[in-house]
């Protein structure tokens, strides 16, 4: 499970919603790391909360792929079928209202209500806010 912390772009900063109306490579995953977590968390955290570069009408599939872009090869994603819209098989974004799913988890908390984010809808369809924590569940093959 790999988490991701949603900013809305500003000037400047590209999503996956401006990506496709701009000529040039930039990524929207553009910062590995959450920008204001202290340096010392960086090192100590082994689950790091990736800052995510978004807009309210990406659509799911948008979003994903561009998280894919970034990602597959250190998640192991590649080699794997993709589906109609270029996306691996084996991993889902989910995103859950009551907060973080891994602190619900933590606390026992087994009413929580996750979901698994469908790929034709939008960020706003599912009224995910600027800081809301989307996670990225992958699964490994063995």
């Amino acid at each position: 499970v790999y988490s991701f912390r949603v900013r809305y772009s500003d000037d400047g900063e590209i999503s996956a919603h401006d990506e496709g109306k701009q000529e040039g490579g930039q990524k929207s995953c553009n910062n590995p790391i959450e920008e204001k977590m202290p340096s010392h968390q960086r090192y100590i955290d082994a689950y790091p909360i990736i800052s995510l570069v978004a807009h309210p009408e990406d659509s799911i599939s948008d979003l994903k792929r561009d998280i894919q872009s970034q990602f597959a090869s250190s998640w192991g994603l590649e080699g794997r079928r993709v589906d109609r819209d270029g996306i691996y098989l084996g991993w889902e974004l989910v995103f859950s209202e009551k907060g973080n799913v891994r602190e619900l988890r933590a606390a026992q908390d087994t009413e929580h209500d996750g979901n698994v984010l469908s790929y034709h809808l939008f960020l706003h369809s599912y009224n995910i806010r600027e800081g809301d924590i989307l996670h990225a569940v992958v699964r490994r093959y063995i």
